[in-house]
């Protein structure tokens, strides 16, 4: 047994080597974005203990290329065994989360109303107690990009709550008329690095 915590992963050795793995929670974290749906079959697991320890990176190495060599510390870095990587720090931990529970509301006069729920990397934000969970921002922001298809025909920056509301005079300058059927949209929350994930959603 990996963990007796209510809602973490159980696990079972059914033999040397092979383990059966039960309650798995997926998208912890922020992670949602990297989840393959499903996984595919003999797709890697990765357990991360102790011996993974974490890059000294910098707020000035952000999107800065960096070049490592990944081998054995036995080898010279120019061994041609060695593993070559090249990849420029995002800084995607220090991001806002995804928002997530949007909605719609049709209004009277074909204004559409849209709101959703932030999300954050806070401590103690996964306190159940809390009216709101912690800001974990300098300030709150989100972006919000209205899509045609694939194409953005509307970007909206500096809004200060999770609420947006849509005009019918809005809709009519981007599609020709109002929109009475799903309308696709992005949201981010915007921290101090820009936008964190996105929220992609049609209501």
């Amino acid at each position: 047994m990996l963990d007796e915590k209510p809602g973490s992963v159980l696990g079972e050795n059914q033999h040397p080597g092979r383990w059966r793995l039960t309650r798995l929670l997926r998208g912890l974290l922020g992670t949602e974005g990297a989840i393959a749906n499903p996984a595919p079959a003999g797709a890697r697991v990765v357990v991360l203990d102790g011996g993974v320890k974490p890059l000294p990176i910098g707020s000035a190495d952000y999107g800065a290329a960096w070049n490592w060599r990944i081998g054995a510390s036995s080898k010279p870095a120019g061994d041609p065994a060695n593993l070559a990587v090249t990849f420029a720090p995002s800084a995607r931990g220090l991001r806002p989360w995804r928002p997530c529970h949007a909605r719609r509301v049709n209004l009277p006069g074909g204004d559409i109303a849209l709101s959703w729920t932030r999300r954050t990397r806070a401590f103690a934000g996964d306190n159940w107690a809390l009216t709101e969970v912690p800001l974990g921002e300098v300030a709150e922001g989100y972006e919000l990009d209205v899509l045609n298809g694939a194409a953005i025909v509307r970007t909206v920056s500096g809004l200060t709550t999770p609420v947006f509301t849509y005009t019918a005079a809005m809709q009519a300058v981007d599609f020709g008329a109002p929109v009475s059927g799903p309308l696709s949209v992005r949201i981010a929350q915007v921290g101090a690095l820009g936008r964190g994930a996105i929220l992609d959603i049609t209501l």
